[in-house]
């Protein structure tokens, strides 16, 4: 604890504070000086012990209006928060249900399109593959599609499709 010698309205009091506070206790000291002052200069007080009283009363009322200050603060602050988290998770739910509702669509694009090449296999005449045609010429409809790129084809409506050639025409 340090001690300090400090003077208000020129009278002398000895102040004790914890270490490393010594510059805020002589800050308040020369606040309560000014204050002090100011309300002897302005009031028909003189008393200082009425003075004090007042004074004391003044600040403790500015203390109150600085706490509820801080709080509203704190609950504005708060609130903020909790929007932005809420604006944040509202955002990435709405984000995964448009991926999830994406995926759903692309499955279903490309359970169709392998039905379609299934049907278009299962159409086409059993001599049309060569004979010696290789093993990896003759792959199911399932291998020729890729996931992910029939999102934006409109396969009910589609009256051609490009076939990957499967066998080698006879000659």
């Amino acid at each position: 604890m340090s001690q300090l010698e400090t003077q208000i309205l020129h009278q002398d009091y000895l102040l004790t504070c914890p270490d490393g506070q010594e510059a805020q206790l002589l800050e308040a000291v020369e606040r309560v000086d000014q204050q002090f002052q100011q309300m002897l200069d302005t009031t028909k007080l003189r008393s200082r012990e009425r003075v004090g009283v007042l004074l004391a009363v003044n600040l403790a009322f500015e203390n109150l209006e600085l706490r509820q200050q801080l709080q509203a603060l704190q609950q504005q602050l708060a609130h903020l928060q909790g929007t932005a988290d809420t604006t944040q998770a509202d955002t990435d739910t709405d984000r995964l249900q448009a991926l999830e509702a994406r995926l759903a669509t692309d499955q279903a694009a490309a359970r169709q399109l392998t039905l379609r090449l299934d049907q278009a296999l299962d159409e086409t005449p059993a001599s049309s593959p060569a004979p010696d045609a290789a093993p990896e010429e003759l792959r199911t409809a399932s291998e020729f599609v890729e996931f992910g790129e029939a999102s934006n084809t409109d396969l009910d409506n589609a009256s051609e499709m490009d076939l990957p050639v499967t066998a080698v025409e006879n000659q």
